[in-house]
């Protein structure tokens, strides 16, 4: 056995950051704004938390497998979706209660939503399109501070473009396509990289298109080209909902500041979903 002074040595004391407990030791947060103009954000920060198995877990570190993020935050929920140059409004998202998890963390992946009231209710592409902070490492026991940004809209001086197009199955639009159809564009990069990392969990426009044969899309603005690149790449995932099964079609696509991109989904006859 090893011997200290005066008695057997003690292990190590277990590092804690400030303003967090024994229990809670690892501190995650820091700043959020809008990019480039910097102002504060009415957003919802969902936070998907991994051990150092790959395994989903919450604040506490206890594995779980239900669908939806470990925890959320909500950071201004009363300012306007065009956010606020007040100096004086919060521009991080260092939650009081949230912010200190179990060392059990080791890695987060981040989504960012920009909101509108009343208490950020709905996610409002008004002025910025979403973001994400993929592959995080967490170090336990330390202050892991994450800088996060939503991309203003080209339209109002940033760095996004964004997809449009049309859809079709079974040889025509979809019936009640907000319900089921569901559209996202996912970063191929990371978010320790470089630049703001785009992201999107949906529409922004889905509706009939003016010929009655198809649906027209056109996603929400996505961040374009990170730190001087041109482009950024995603994986745009539209997904036909429906029990026999749900079908999805991918596609990657190269964002540009300002540039619309059209790509167009068909979703084919089957023997499960016949044509009409």
């Amino acid at each position: 056995m090893l011997m200290a002074a005066g008695g057997p040595m003690a292990p190590a004391a277990l590092a804690v950051a400030p303003g967090c407990d024994s229990a809670h030791p690892t501190r995650i947060g820091g700043g959020l704004y809008g990019y480039p103009d910097t102002r504060a954000l009415n957003a919802l920060i969902g936070v998907d938390a991994k051990n150092a198995s790959g395994q989903k877990v919450n604040r506490d570190g206890t594995p779980i497998s239900t669908p939806g993020y470990s925890w959320v935050i909500h950071v201004n929920p009363e300012l306007p979706p065009e956010g606020s140059s007040d100096p004086q409004i919060r521009r991080d998202w260092n939650d009081p209660v949230l912010q200190c998890v179990s060392a059990q963390v080791r890695q987060v992946f981040l989504e960012v939503y920009p909101r509108r009231p009343p208490n950020g209710s709905a996610t409002d592409w008004t002025r910025y399109g979403e973001a994400a902070h993929y592959r995080q490492p967490i170090t336990s026991g330390a202050d892991n501070q994450i800088l996060l940004r939503l991309p203003v809209r080209d339209e109002q001086g940033g760095n996004t473009g964004y997809v449009n197009g049309y859809i079709t199955a079974n040889g025509g639009p979809v019936p009640d396509p907000v319900q089921n159809l569901r559209i996202r564009a996912f970063p191929l990069g990371s978010g320790p990289e470089c630049g703001v990392e785009g992201f999107t969990a949906s529409a922004e426009q889905l509706q009939p298109s003016s010929s009655g044969t198809a649906t027209f899309y056109r996603t929400p603005p996505l961040a374009g080209g990170r730190c001087g690149a041109a482009t950024q790449t995603y994986s745009l995932q539209v997904t036909w909902l429906q029990p026999n099964p749900d079908q999805r079609q991918v596609r990657h696509v190269d964002i540009a500041d300002g540039r619309g991109i059209r790509v167009d989904f068909v979703f084919p006859c089957s023997s499960a979903n016949p044509c009409s």
